[in-house]
């Protein structure tokens, strides 16, 4: 039974814990972005993942958010991956360091800011 038990702590301390707070629902808009690429959910990532520069941002030349985004999610494709390699939060705003794959298999590695906006977490500038 001891050995047991000792076995079970070690997996446990190796493991780490598992993110919470702030960290947790920045991983999670991280997430439901990856779930929207893959659904070719423009819709999803105007209306519940985006800031609202990303959602103005073609606006000023008729170009609605969606069909913006629309050209962009497509090359992520089904299989669209991103792994958050690490977040740094300062108050209302977070980096997030990410390594993604598309759908023809490159590999990218990027920084994306999100900022707090009414206690969730939105993509952003």
């Amino acid at each position: 039974m001891k050995g047991l038990i000792l076995v079970c702590a070690v997996l446990v301390a190796a493991c780490g814990s598992a993110p919470s707070g702030d960290e947790a629902a920045i991983r999670d808009t991280i997430s439901r972005y990856q779930a929207a690429v893959r659904a070719n959910d423009a819709k999803t990532i105007c209306t519940q993942l985006l800031g609202q520069e990303f959602r103005d941002a073609g606006k000023a030349g008729g170009v609605s958010c969606e069909k913006l985004w629309g050209d962009q999610i497509a090359k992520g494709g089904p299989k669209y991956e991103i792994v958050v390699q690490s977040v740094r939060i300062e108050g209302d705003r977070a980096l997030v360091k990410t390594r993604s794959v598309e759908s023809d298999g490159r590999t990218r590695y990027d920084k994306q800011p999100l900022t707090r906006v009414n206690g969730r977490w939105l993509l952003t500038k």
